[in-house]
């Protein structure tokens, strides 16, 4: 072979090694190294392979998720109302033990108040009219004691036995005491006693701070549920199972009331638009009608129907 073959025969060598080369390069740019095809351009959708190393767990949505923080704050009334008619009408700043509180009487619904300093640590009061009532709770060493008075709360008889009154502990809010003279837990797991209707013969009634009703007629022996509401705050009952409830739940802005009749609670309605602290709650029942304390708001309803009634704000909570 001459030497121009020579050179022709090199220059076909070197045209096939780079054609070689350049068929390899193009490869290498086209099919990825995991051999997954490399997807074209354009609008098309890629599913996009889970990552291998560890990720944060997600957070949980608020609105699908039920919190403690999240449910309706309640708390041991520190507000009682007692109301004897359409007028005349009974406040009570609970006490403790050495920590009196304050009655308050008002005989034109609301609008005028007269005050004067609790004989002890009240938790219940229970008025007859105008100038009488009666209230127990903790005397200066704790002792659970009653009291009455005549002339609107302005004096108080000596302390007594309160061994024949239910009362809420004024120490203790998982505590009642029951006639005779002891003490129970109405309420289970060491829920709080947010409220007490006693109705005599050893019958009472609480509610409880995880939203139970709970019901005695043995004395306070045994108790049984009658009944759970979302946010339940307080009672007030005229007889077993027959009365009303105060509740504070998501789906109202200011107070629930519901209707209890025999044994059964009823849907009740939305009163207000503003929500009280927890423990500002109260609800009393008379012949004419019905007082709700929500806050620092006194509403009167004129009507025993109160699936229905109208309750209108009366006056203000009395200040010290």
């Amino acid at each position: 072979m001459d030497r121009r073959s020579l050179l022709t025969a090199g220059l076909v060598a070197f045209l096939v090694v780079d054609l070689v080369l350049v068929v390899l390069a193009l490869r290498s740019v086209a099919v990825p190294a995991s051999g997954t095809p490399a997807p074209s351009g354009g609008s098309e959708s890629r599913t996009v392979e889970p990552s291998q190393t560890p990720s944060r767990r997600p957070t949980p949505s608020p609105s699908t998720e039920t919190t403690e923080a999240s449910r309706p704050a309640v708390a041991p009334a520190v507000r009682v109302i007692a109301g004897v008619d359409g007028a005349v009408v009974w406040a009570l700043d609970v006490g403790r033990c050495g920590d009196p509180g304050a009655v308050h009487v008002s005989t034109d619904g609301g609008r005028r108040w007269s005050t004067e300093t609790a004989p002890g640590g009240l938790t219940r009061l229970r008025p007859a009219d105008a100038e009488r009532a009666f209230a127990v709770g903790g005397d200066d060493d704790c002792a659970f004691r009653l009291w009455d008075t005549a002339d609107s709360a302005a004096s108080w008889s000596e302390p007594r036995s309160a061994a024949t009154a239910w009362g809420r502990d004024p120490e203790d809010p998982t505590l009642v005491h029951v006639p005779g003279g002891e003490t129970g837990t109405p309420c289970r797991r060491s829920a709080e006693v947010l409220d007490l209707a006693g109705l005599g013969n050893g019958v009472a009634s609480v509610a409880c701070s995880d939203g139970t009703l709970r019901s005695t007629d043995d004395g306070g022996a045994s108790w049984r549920t009658a009944g759970s509401v979302d946010g339940l705050a307080a009672l007030a009952l005229t007889g077993p199972g027959v009365g009303a409830l105060a509740a504070l739940d998501d789906g109202c802005d200011g107070v629930r009331v519901l209707v209890v009749a025999d044994g059964e609670i009823g849907d009740g309605q939305c009163v207000g638009d503003e929500r009280p602290r927890a423990g500002r709650v109260g609800l009393s029942l008379d012949a004419e009608g019905a007082w709700l304390v929500a806050g620092d708001s006194v509403l009167r309803a004129g009507t025993t129907d109160l699936a229905t009634a109208d309750f209108a704000v009366t006056g203000q909570w009395p200040r010290d």
